[in-house]
């Protein structure tokens, strides 16, 4: 049995298949994974009250050799931190900013708690969290201020965050699963995959919104999460896709995603 969700209702056995399906449909990526794993990664997300359909938790595939399986690496949003600090009624206000330091480059946050006299701040190097991931090798300000922030919440609030997962920037690997496991024709419903814009679709979407319009890739993203509640261009519903690319065009200049501060 699944434990409680943060909505107060429990998932029983004969609601798996659903809560599955439901999953697997929203989120394509999970189309190898195993039930038993799902289950599993569910009923963890569940207990720390957050929900992978409104995505509050993120569920990345991650093959493992030694197990000769694909497995679930949850992550989370550094926002999700943010929450809960928030909700604690301790967060009195918060910053994040950069500074050099010769050649190395530091993220310095600053927490105020209500029932703290001293600010709390919390230093982080670039060279010291900066991983060989294409995240991080494009967008190297934004990861370390994500991390930074993730970092300094869990020891500001304990009680509120250190249960939580990392934060996506934290993640050491980038996730990868060998050839054989992703989905065919004959492994995937046919209806679910055209829900789902094509290959071809997704160039022509980066052709337009990225080299046409000037949008850097975080943006897109921040943009596509926040306006549509979509993760990544590879859940963009075919029915939605030529209404996001005119959203794109209707801006009056591309949006730079940044963290709070």
């Amino acid at each position: 049995m699944l434990s409680k969700a943060n909505t107060n209702t429990i998932v029983r056995e004969e609601d798996y298949k659903k809560v599955l399906q439901m999953l697997r449909v929203a989120l394509p990526s999970l189309a190898k994974v195993d039930d038993e794993t799902l289950i599993t990664a569910v009923a963890y997300a569940r207990h720390l009250g957050l929900d992978p359909l409104r995505k509050e938790v993120h569920f990345v595939p991650y093959y493992n050799k030694e197990l000769n399986k694909t497995i679930i690496q949850p992550i989370v949003s550094y926002t999700e931190y943010l929450k809960r600090a928030e909700r604690s009624g301790k967060l009195k206000g918060w910053s994040c900013k950069f500074r050099k330091e010769g050649d190395e480059l530091v993220a310095v946050v600053e927490i105020k708690r209500v029932d703290w006299e001293i600010p709390f701040v919390w230093e982080v190097p670039l060279s010291e969290v900066k991983r060989d991931t294409p995240l991080w090798q494009s967008h190297p300000l934004f990861m370390l201020k994500k991390t930074a922030i993730a970092q300094a919440f869990r020891m500001c609030f304990p009680e509120e965050t250190s249960h939580l997962p990392y934060e996506e920037a934290e993640f050491w690997e980038e996730p990868s699963i060998p050839e054989q496991t992703q989905p065919t024709k004959t492994d995937v419903d046919t209806d679910t995959e055209s829900d789902y814009i094509t290959e071809a679709q997704r160039k022509r979407f980066f052709a337009i919104v990225k080299k046409e319009l000037g949008y850097r890739e975080d943006a897109i993203k921040e943009i596509l999460k926040e306006r549509f509640g979509i993760e990544s261009t590879a859940e963009i519903p075919k029915d939605k896709y030529e209404e996001i690319i005119d959203y794109f065009r209707s801006l009056s200049k591309p949006i730079e995603a940044e963290a709070q501060s």
